[in-house]
């Protein structure tokens, strides 16, 4: 629900619970105070370098749109100035990644070809057909008295469809107070959405669905509704790059944001394709693996980036020696998940004897990365006692690229491993998002 109407004088600036019980608008509003969404493209409101890889993805765009422009609200993306004195590169290239979905899944309207009738027209020149004329100053309206009423289009043909635009001729106000949306397959009709407000513009997604009408039905309202626009999409599949989440046992599960995508994986290093591995359950990784995936959509023939991930061996018989019960936090394989060590320091049961050839730190990736390790000493044991040096040195520019270090070094057998900061980028206790090992 969000109205553009507010009582100006029962808000304030700052008001504490205005987001609770005001940020929907109000029905009955003195004031037209349309909803804005305000949104930064990265995590804060200006730039800093060390959140170049934390730039919103797509997908998180994609939603963000459609519950702010398709709810009946303004959207405005915030976009840091770097020292440059230009939006970044990456900014850039989401929001244009943004701009280009858009258009794609609003590209072909299905409801300027369809038949269109209402169940109450006010008369000539209110008639049902101006909902898709394109003139944004024509509206279909009803008589007045008149609220609860049904708007149909008739598709030419049985098509396809997943996404549903309406909305209300503003400049006499906002009055829709709940709606119904329905379809018309092969099963006869069906409703698949009941809503509340419209407003300048309501979006709904559903699932593709195979229809031959649309009816789009007002319950409810403040007074006689108005609809200047109603359209029918078929949006392509949003094919990205899939995600690749682990557990501490090495089970891998791999998605992807939209339903009927597919997921193609290859173990053995070499490309993956639509006739690769399909990804169906997941994965059991209990060895040194380069798992390579994609994401393809068989209906468009769009294919995503490749996905390359090498994995390790698993952490399920890992254990990190402190008393502490955040600490295991250090090894559940989140790497948006830290713990703060009061030693500068973490120490780790490998449950059995391995030989190491490296190891990996995740950086904390919360909001302003208290804690990161600049300079370190990696240690290693047989027993827990008596500790050898492994490694040291610096993680470069960690402070200003704070993404996965890798390290590596002369193979060594352990059974424990120690990983101690000599300092910090803040010199702030050191905090361990993930730590890893390298076998192969």
């Amino acid at each position: 629900t969000t109205w553009g109407n507010l009582m100006r004088d029962s808000v304030y600036a700052g008001m504490p619970d205005y987001p609770e019980r005001f940020a929907s608008g109000q029905e009955n509003g003195t004031h037209w105070v349309p909803a804005e969404s305000d949104v930064s493209i990265r995590p804060g409101w200006y730039y800093h370098e060390y959140e170049d890889h934390k730039v919103r993805t797509l997908p998180q765009l994609l939603e963000i749109y459609y519950k702010s422009i398709g709810q009946n609200s303004s959207l405005l993306i915030n976009f840091p100035v770097d020292r440059r004195g230009l939006i970044h590169e990456k900014d850039v290239e989401q929001v244009m990644k943004l701009a280009d979905k858009i258009r794609e899944d609003f590209a072909v309207d299905l409801a300027k070809t369809a038949k269109v009738s209402a169940s109450n027209e006010r008369g000539k020149g209110f008639e049902a057909v101006n909902v898709a004329d394109e003139d944004k100053e024509s509206y279909w309206a009803t008589e007045d008295g008149v609220i609860e009423s049904s708007i149909v289009l008739a598709l030419t043909e049985p098509t396809l469809i997943n996404r549903f635009v309406a909305q209300e001729y503003i400049p006499l106000g906002q009055r829709i107070k709940s709606f119904t949306l329905e379809v018309e397959t092969e099963n006869g009709w069906e409703e698949i959405y009941q809503g509340t407000t419209v407003g300048i513009k309501r979006i709904l997604r559903c699932d593709d669905i195979l229809a031959k009408q649309v009816r789009f039905t007002i319950t409810d309202a403040k007074a006689s509704p108005m609809i200047s626009n109603i359209g029918i999409f078929y949006a392509p599949k949003l094919v990205t790059e899939p995600e690749l989440i682990r557990s501490k046992s090495g089970e891998v599960t791999l998605q992807v944001p939209e339903k009927g995508v597919g997921i193609y994986y290859t173990i053995d290093g070499s490309e993956p394709n639509e006739n690769s591995n399909k990804y169906e359950n997941p994965i059991a990784v209990s060895e040194p693996t380069t798992l390579k995936a994609m994401a393809f959509d068989s209906q468009s023939g769009k294919k995503s980036e490749v996905l390359v991930r090498n994995l390790d061996i698993p952490k399920a018989k890992w254990k990190v020696v402190n008393q502490d019960e955040n600490a295991k936090k250090v090894i559940d394989e989140d790497s948006q998940t830290y713990w703060t060590s009061g030693q500068n320091e973490v120490v780790i049961d490998l449950g059995e004897s391995i030989v190491l050839n490296g190891f990996t730190y995740w950086p904390p990736q919360n909001r302003f990365m208290s804690g990161v390790i600049s300079k370190y000493v990696f240690e290693g044991s047989t027993d827990g006692k008596s500790w050898k040096t492994l490694t040291s040195g610096e993680f470069s520019n960690i402070k200003n690229n704070p993404i996965e270090q890798v390290v590596r070094f002369a193979p060594y057998q352990v059974h424990f491993i120690k990983l101690k900061s000599l300092s910090t980028t803040d010199n702030q206790p050191a905090a361990f998002a993930e730590i890893g090992v390298l076998t192969k």
